[in-house]
């Protein structure tokens, strides 16, 4: 049996299919790796959005240093009148060994706060408050543990004629403490360590020995005297650092 020529594919066309061929399989190579590097791209995405300090992350956000906070606590300022503060003209000047003193000890009880402008006075007098009976005494600085030993002062409490403790009278203290002139003033009603109605005046921060040439003195808040100018002595003893000085109202007549 014999074969035509025209039985057999020309030679041409057998190189045009083997070619086409050729082409078809180096299109699906190439279309296989850029599905593989866009997915390969796409995961590099995630990785590095999901963490950007990621080692396959070529351009790492920068690490800033953690701030240096600087602060410096400032003392609480406490509540006291300014000490350039100079009042009106006292009285005469009369030891507390010549003063009156209250025949009755009281115990204040818990009231609603006075205001000065409401103590009353016995009419044509106008000094109305004496030291409470037992005043001034003496003990160890047990309010400021801190300071201890480095501190002197004067503090207690002022009461009225009932009983009832007594805030916003100005407290004044003055004299001469070692070889140096002092003069404070502070508000009743704003030391709470004493109680109700209580004042405290820091004199030194040191115990210093004188001798009854410190006094104190209450005012009304037209700088005239509520009482007279108490003078009493201070100890260079730690045990005697605190002097207790109670002022209570002269009964109204």
């Amino acid at each position: 049996m014999s074969t035509t020529p025209e039985e057999f594919p020309d030679e041409k066309e057998q190189i045009n299919l083997a070619k086409n061929m050729s082409l078809g399989i180096l299109w699906d190579v190439l279309s296989g790796m850029l599905i593989v590097g866009s997915l390969v791209v796409a995961l590099l995405f995630i990785v590095i959005f999901l963490n950007p300090q990621s080692g396959v992350n070529p351009y790492p956000p920068t690490t800033l240093p953690p701030p240096i906070v600087t602060f410096t606590p400032s003392p609480t300022p406490k509540q006291v009148l300014p000490p350039t503060w100079t009042p009106g003209p006292s009285p005469t000047t009369v030891p507390a060994e010549t003063m009156p003193a209250a025949t009755e000890t009281q115990v204040p009880p818990t009231i609603t706060q006075q205001v000065t402008e409401t103590i009353s006075t016995n009419e044509g007098e106008e000094v109305s408050f004496v030291i409470e009976e037992n005043s001034p005494s003496y003990t160890e600085n047990t309010v400021h543990e801190e300071a201890g030993c480095a501190w002197l002062g004067v503090a207690g409490q002022v009461w009225d004629e009932n009983g009832e403790p007594v805030d916003k009278i100005l407290v004044e203290a003055g004299g001469v403490l070692g070889d140096e002139e002092i003069s404070f003033l502070t508000l009743t009603g704003m030391e709470e360590n004493y109680g109700e109605g209580g004042y405290e005046i820091k004199l030194s921060d040191q115990p210093v020995d004188s001798e009854g040439s410190v006094w104190i003195q209450l005012l009304n808040h037209t700088s005239k005297p509520f009482s007279e100018k108490i003078y009493f002595s201070t100890y260079n003893d730690c045990e005697r650092n605190l002097i207790l000085i109670n002022f209570i109202q002269k009964p109204l007549q």
